[in-house]
């Protein structure tokens, strides 16, 4: 290596000169890949993530179209209703202008001359982006749809690949897509829900166990439903929850609410039990299920089993 100086008097005192230019070369396939951007990710499963990196690529078109046109059904003498839009800042006029703008050129929407006018709401997700919501709470409806998440399990990498290979290849056939800052692969354990799916059955979340931990004594109704909600959440990993909350339940009926020093034992049992749940086993549905029940003059509570294990316990106040 010699300093530009040297060279070029080199250069000027030399008849014959050849020069070579040394480049850094790197592996740039995957560089830029949308892959790199899955937060959770055994290396392992690159290579197969990568044959399938249109899979995690933002929708540009609209999925196949179906055998069936999803549409909203309404009684014959229904009225059409036009309901004005809520009042938004500034920012989240702008989003919604944004994100509408966005649609209607990707051709996920388009415009409508529609009698009927819901309005939009944004709401804040993790990652601080907004997820577009219209209020259809007008139709008094309640629907229920679970596509959102992907689960795919198996007992062994070797499996795993073959099972992740066929959900990516019908995500394709389907033009469907994965946004793969919220995708993880090839993980031991998976936050789902609230709980935490492993290998060796399903756990609570200990970051919700710690937000009933450090709830504070309610001093309303509003909070005592919120403590309530939270650990009926899980309910399922307590044994006689039904009978522990009791005192607290009472205390939601009409002009019932007083703090009493039963409510402030059952209120702490709560928080104790919820500090000793157990890990419930996954089922197994090859196995048979054993029914173990108890009952007293205050309800009733049964556990179900398999291998001695709990897989769901349930319990209920006597009326």
């Amino acid at each position: 290596m010699i300093s530009a100086k040297k060279l070029s008097k080199w250069i000027n005192n030399s008849h014959n000169t050849s020069i070579g230019q040394l480049f850094s070369i790197q592996h740039s396939s995957s560089s830029n890949s949308l892959i790199n951007s899955i937060p959770h990710c055994n290396p392992i499963l690159t290579p197969v993530l990568e044959n399938f990196e249109d899979i995690f690529a933002p929708p540009t078109k609209l999925p196949l179209h179906r055998n069936t046109d999803h549409t909203i059904a309404l009684k014959p003498d229904a009225q059409a209703r036009k309901f004005p839009p809520y009042q938004y800042s500034d920012k989240q006029k702008t989003e919604i202008e944004t994100i509408v703008s966005e649609l209607l050129s990707s051709g996920f929407i388009q415009p409508s001359n529609s009698a009927f006018a819901s309005p939009v709401i944004l709401v804040k997700k993790k990652d601080g982006t907004w997820r577009f919501c219209v209020d259809y709470s007008f139709l008094r409806k309640f629907v229920l749809v679970f596509f959102d998440d992907i689960l795919i399990y198996s007992t062994h990498i070797e499996k795993h690949i073959s099972h992740l290979q066929q959900v990516l290849l019908k995500l394709r056939e389907n033009r469907l897509f994965a946004k793969p800052t919220k995708c993880a692969f090839g993980q031991p354990h998976i936050e789902y829900l609230g709980h935490i799916i492993s290998a060796s059955g399903i756990q609570a979340d200990t970051s919700k166990i710690d937000a009933m931990l450090a709830w504070p004594r309610p001093n309303n109704l509003k909070s005592l439903r919120g403590f309530l909600g939270l650990t009926g959440y899980y309910r399922k990993f307590i044994k006689g929850y039904g009978i522990l909350a009791k005192p607290l339940t009472n205390l939601l009926r009409k002009d019932a609410f007083q703090w009493t020093n039963e409510a402030s034992l059952a209120f702490e049992s709560l928080k104790s039990a919820m500090t000793n749940t157990p890990v419930l086993a996954l089922p197994n549905y090859s196995l048979t299920f054993i029914v173990e029940t108890d009952a007293s003059s205050r309800g009733y509570g049964d556990v179900l089993m398999q291998e001695e294990r709990p897989w769901l316990i349930s319990a209920r106040l006597g009326i």
